[in-house]
């Protein structure tokens, strides 16, 4: 992500801005080899912003193939593999959904990442061209879209309507806003019951997808209950035509996106969502477990 050499225009106020919203930043590149000089041009830059602002730079450094340095003789597997970000994970005790990867390389940086169900973001690179659908155009932006992707939003539906739930991720990936979904997010060996309770405490939105299939299952019902019980902000979405609206949420205004639809409801979400975020929404009952999002 970062030119070692010469920081990025916009380098210090960026990163500033993220560690104010308390964001922890670490630094996972690859190795230049057994000469150590990447972690040498990584001392330098952090030697500059402690320069410059009078403070450290990094929580930690991950170096593919590369050992942790002092503290640690644990060799970090290379760069590119599910591997890398595994380890960074355990190392940093961080879940996927507690995490954005920031790099200029698909490859190796947003690929493997995205892979374990990390939120990326692209920071364009004419040396490796790629086109991805959440990017920033200067480092000016990037403490906009991390705090875009902070605002996590829970998505109730019945496995039956994945493809359609698939088509309102990808809607909203490009805008910046990442799904927690039960099938990606909950881990082998978790609690269900008690992980989707933390989810949807933890996320300020609540997006259920109304179908046919959906108002049938006790799990949706479930989790309607609970979020309408919290202060999350509802977001119901009707994916088929007639589909009526459960009891409690039929109060409620929700976006049709059913048929021809899509596109004009999904935007009516996305704006949504666009004002919760931009105004500061906050929840008013008791907080939600902080998540602190890591920067890799």
């Amino acid at each position: 992500m970062i030119q070692l050499q010469k920081p990025l225009v916009g380098f210090v106020e960026a990163i500033t801005r993220l560690q104010q919203q308390g964001h922890r930043l670490y630094c996972a590149t690859d190795t230049d080899g057994p000469c150590l000089m990447k972690r040498r041009r990584v001392q330098k830059l952090e030697d500059f912003f402690r320069e410059q602002c009078g403070k450290e730079l990094f929580d930690g450094v991950f170096i593919g193939s590369e050992t942790l340095g002092k503290r640690s003789k644990k060799t970090a597997p290379a760069k590119g593999g599910l591997g890398f970000i595994e380890f960074i994970l355990k190392e940093t005790g961080a879940k996927p959904g507690e995490c954005v990867m920031v790099g200029d390389k698909a490859e190796t940086d947003l690929l493997p990442a995205h892979a374990q169900g990390i939120s990326t973001i692209l920071v364009p690179n004419p040396d490796y061209p790629c086109d991805w659908p959440v990017q920033v155009q200067s480092l000016n932006e990037l403490p906009d879209l991390v705090a875009a992707l902070s605002f996590g939003v829970f998505v109730s539906y019945c496995h039956h309507d994945e493809p359609f739930v698939r088509r309102v991720e990808k809607a909203l990936a490009r805008e910046g806003v990442k799904l927690w979904r039960d099938k990606r997010d909950a881990y082998v060996g978790d609690d269900l019951e008690r992980t989707i309770i933390d989810a949807i405490q933890s996320n300020p939105g609540f997006l259920v997808v109304l179908t046919r299939k959906s108002i049938q299952s006790e799990w949706v019902q479930r989790e309607i209950k609970l979020a309408a019980k919290g202060s999350s902000s509802i977001f119901p979405i009707v994916a088929e035509e007639g589909v009526p609206l459960p009891a409690k949420i039929a109060h409620r205004l929700y976006a049709d996106c059913s048929g021809d639809r899509f596109a004009e409801g999904i935007g009516r979400v996305m704006a949504t969502i666009q004002q919760r975020r931009d105004s500061g929404h906050k929840r008013a009952k008791a907080p939600a477990k902080q998540v602190e999002r890591k920067i890799l």
